[in-house]
């Protein structure tokens, strides 16, 4: 007989740190891929006269919600279901598919929620590797799909890797996925910046189920991600959401956010921002890896070369991350990208680092 609380026993194992609790207001904040710049004054004048005593009083009417983000994607309101980022998304799926000793499968490296909810439902997680050029191995990943799985997690484009992978590796995954009763969640994340998407296979495929969100493309504070499939799988998704799924503030915030195209916008300039960081990393013979995503990875050659990088841009206040689970590659950097603004003033530091202290 199994004992009371023995589940405790689990979760003891998972190790959860807490979040960096710097204060990263006055920095150039190019380490969790947000948005870099500032928004602008006449969004928030438009968000302050939104704020009124009702926002913080009542609950929230997220039907509006639901509505606008139909209309963005054309597809049935029945089909989405908002969650609280793409996180949450996540873990809804995890609630309706995925049973203790079940397995799942999912790339390695992958985006870091993947590996704790595999931990916290018991399920066994089988991880697809990359190869040295970041791809990954989709035929390895089909030969693992059978009855035994529960449902399978791919992130396209890929976090932390950058990497996109192609529609018609999608569809070999979920036609194999299909024969064997599997569902396929396809984290689009990234998808403001690849313009890659599996939407339009929604119909075709009831096994499939795509997420997104808005924190990469400018609401990252407000915690705002949703779920697209077939309405049967929408439904039973949509009964593991909490009474109300995002705040009265996010709310607000979001249905401006989508009535000026902040986002669309935003994507627009840092293409831009990182056509020149690009060409500048070209110039100075800096190794780097291509990215589909509003981030780019830099190969560097020692742990001495990324201490220096580091210490140096400290004094300038810009924020990055050290990429310690990229396969096949041990110095690896991670700079978010912006507008051409922030990118300048991040070529000039590096510029000044390569040129001065160490050749990358």
């Amino acid at each position: 007989m199994r004992k009371k609380f023995d589940f405790f026993k689990n979760l003891k194992k998972i190790k959860r740190k807490k979040n960096n609790l710097i204060n990263r207001d006055l920095s150039l904040r190019l380490d969790k891929n947000e948005m870099t710049s500032s928004l602008t004054n006449f969004f928030l004048s438009k968000i302050k006269k939104k704020i009124d005593t009702h926002t913080l009083t009542t609950y929230p009417e997220v039907n509006k919600i639901y509505k606008l983000i139909a209309k963005k994607n054309g597809v049935d309101e029945k089909s989405i279901v908002v969650t609280a980022g793409s996180d949450i998304a996540i873990k809804n799926c995890f609630e309706l598919f995925v049973e203790k000793n079940s397995q799942v499968i999912s790339a390695q490296p992958t985006y870091g929620m993947v590996n704790v909810y595999s931990k916290l439902f018991q399920a066994k997680q089988v991880k697809i590797s990359f190869d040295k050029n970041l791809e990954l191995k989709t035929d390895n990943l089909i030969k693992k799909i059978s009855e035994k799985i529960s449902l399978i997690i791919i992130a396209n484009p890929n976090s932390p890797t950058g990497k996109i992978i192609r529609k018609d590796q999608i569809m070999k995954i979920l036609n194999i996925a299909k024969k064997n009763n599997v569902y396929v969640l396809i984290d689009e994340c990234y998808f403001d910046y690849s313009g890659e998407t599996c939407l339009n296979l929604i119909k075709k495929y009831k096994n499939l189920i795509v997420s997104r969100s808005f924190s990469k493309s400018g609401l990252a504070g407000c915690r705002i991600g949703y779920l697209i499939s077939n309405t049967k799988i929408s439904q039973l998704l949509y009964k593991f959401r909490p009474l109300y799924e995002i705040s009265n503030f996010s709310v607000k915030a979001l249905e401006l956010f989508l009535k000026y195209k902040i986002g669309e916008n935003y994507s627009k300039e840092l293409k831009k921002g990182k056509n020149l960081l690009i060409k500048f990393f070209k110039k100075k013979n800096i190794n780097f890896f291509q990215s589909n995503t509003n981030f780019i990875l830099i190969k560097l050659k020692s742990r001495k070369s990324i201490e220096i990088i580091s210490k140096n841009l400290k004094k300038s206040n810009i924020l990055f991350t050290v990429e310690k689970n990229i396969p096949h590659y041990k110095y690896i950097i991670r700079f978010t990208l912006g507008p051409i603004k922030e990118m300048k003033f991040l070529i000039n530091r590096l510029s000044y680092i390569h040129d001065k202290k160490i050749k990358f």
